[in-house]
């Protein structure tokens, strides 16, 4: 609803490049919050998010470095998208320092806000005896794609009314069928929740593990995700699968 509401901005219909910005963007940075929301459930599984000293080192920690990754994700993604528009219609440096500024101040300002949320949903799931792998990773997948947007939209705006400084199949499509931009974020985020939850879990259940890495352990058990428990023999071939 955002990005459909927003694209007939002036902003959006000047500077068409930001249409291969947006799903470039809301890819990336949707990652840096499933990737955060998996890390700080695992140290929860783990227990070390059980004093209060902890949960302060693990939430600075973890917000620096999400801060780092943000930065560099946000100029690889305003790059691909000056690259690609490069391909289609040339180079144009006001467009591009503007892709490069709103790109970066989104990414940014979003995972300060989303990180922020990640962790105090992990958190609180840990307080209240609820895994942290089930709940933090949809959740922050879920509000990464509307607030990255909304900013994006917000901040690109700004920048071009007072600086006068997605991918290319979504601008062409968006030009092409009305209604179109509904419906990207939905699609391609749906798939990626699914996927970011067993990641997550699995995740947890190999730092659980006392064994080595790169070995099994010694009951011949592998790992239990999504209500599938699998089962190998001696040879590492599976030899049977229970769903319950």
């Amino acid at each position: 609803m955002i990005l459909f509401l927003s694209k007939g901005w002036t902003v959006f219909q000047s500077v068409t490049e930001l249409f291969i910005l947006v799903p470039t963007l809301l890819g990336l940075k949707g990652n840096l919050e499933m990737t955060l929301a998996s890390r700080v459930s695992t140290q929860a599984n783990l227990g070390n998010l059980d004093s209060m000293k902890q949960k302060w080192q693990m939430s600075w920690g973890n917000m620096a470095l999400i801060q780092c990754q943000a930065t560099v994700m946000g100029f690889l993604a305003a790059a691909f998208a000056t690259t690609m528009s490069i391909a289609n219609s040339g180079f144009d440096l006001s467009n591009a320092l503007l892709l490069c500024a709103s790109s970066l101040f989104t990414a940014v300002i979003a995972s300060l806000i989303l990180g922020s949320i990640t962790l105090v949903v992990v958190i609180l799931s840990h307080k209240f005896n609820i895994n942290p792998d089930n709940v933090a990773t949809p959740i922050a997948a879920s509000l990464g794609d509307v607030t990255t947007l909304g900013i994006l939209a917000a901040i690109s705006s700004y920048l071009y009314k007072n600086e006068s400084a997605g991918g290319y199949l979504l601008e062409f499509s968006i030009s092409q069928f009305k209604g179109f931009a509904i419906f990207q974020p939905v699609i391609n985020g749906v798939a990626g929740n699914l996927v970011a939850v067993q990641a997550s879990r699995i995740s947890t259940y190999f730092h659980q593990m006392s064994e080595k890495p790169g070995t099994r352990p010694p009951d011949g058990s592998s790992f239990v995700s999504f209500r599938l428990y699998t089962h190998f023999s001696e040879n590492v071939s599976m030899h049977g699968l229970l769903v319950f």
